[in-house]
C-alpha cells in the first residue's frame, strides 16, 4: 500500500522516534490514541530512512515495518519473540502490540531481562497501548510515554524563537 504522509505527519514520526531512542530505559509503555495510524507513520519513516523497526502482533508474530510481508519465523508467540531480541546483536526497535495481561511469568522473566540488560546496541522495546495491570507488573523498569494530539505538537512563535 501506497501511504504518502502530510511534512507534519513526517515530522512527528521522526520526532517519536527521536523520543523512543533517547528514552532512559530499554522498555517502553507508549500511548496513543490511533495505533494504526502510528504505525503507518512508522511504516513509511522506516521505509524512508532504513531503520531496524520491527512490530509484533498478538497472533500474527513479528515482522519488519518496513517489509510487512516477510514474516520472522518463530516469532508467533511473544515468549519466542522476547528470545528472538534477547539474542538480536544489532540495533532495533521493537513495537509490542496486543498484549493481553496476565502475562507468563516466562514473558514477565524476559521483559525485565531485556530492560536491564546491557549492550553495546542500542534496543527498545515499545509496547503499544498496554494494559495497565501489564505496566504495574514491569514497575521501574518501563518509561511511559504519552503521545501527544498533533495539535499541540505544532511549533510556536515565542519571543522571536519557534516551539514545540
Amino acid at each position: 500500500m501506497s501511504f504518502i504522509l502530510s511534512t507534519a505527519e513526517q515530522h512527528a514520526a521522526t520526532a517519536l522516534f527521536a523520543r523512543i531512542l533517547d528514552a532512559p530505559h530499554r522498555l517502553l509503555a507508549l500511548d496513543h490514541a490511533d495505533s494504526e495510524d502510528l504505525l503507518e507513520q512508522l511504516r513509511v519513516m522506516a521505509r524512508h530512512s532504513g531503520q531496524a523497526i520491527y512490530l509484533w502482533r498478538s497472533g500474527s508474530g513479528m515482522s519488519s515495518l518496513r517489509d510487512m510481508h516477510v514474516m520472522i519465523p518463530h516469532c508467533q508467540r511473544l515468549g519466542s519473540a522476547l528470545r528472538y531480541i534477547q539474542q538480536s546483536q544489532h540495533f532495533g526497535v521493537y513495537l509490542l502490540q496486543g498484549i493481553e495481561p496476565p502475562l507468563a511469568s516466562l514473558d514477565m522473566l524476559a521483559l525485565h531481562q531485556l530492560a536491564r540488560a546491557v549492550s553495546t546496541h542500542l534496543l527498545r522495546i515499545v509496547l503499544l497501548d498496554a494494559p495497565v495491570q501489564v505496566i504495574d507488573q514491569l514497575g521501574d523498569a518501563v518509561t511511559s510515554l504519552r503521545v501527544d494530539e498533533p495539535d499541540s505538537q505544532r511549533p510556536r512563535l515565542r519571543d522571536g524563537r519557534w516551539l514545540l
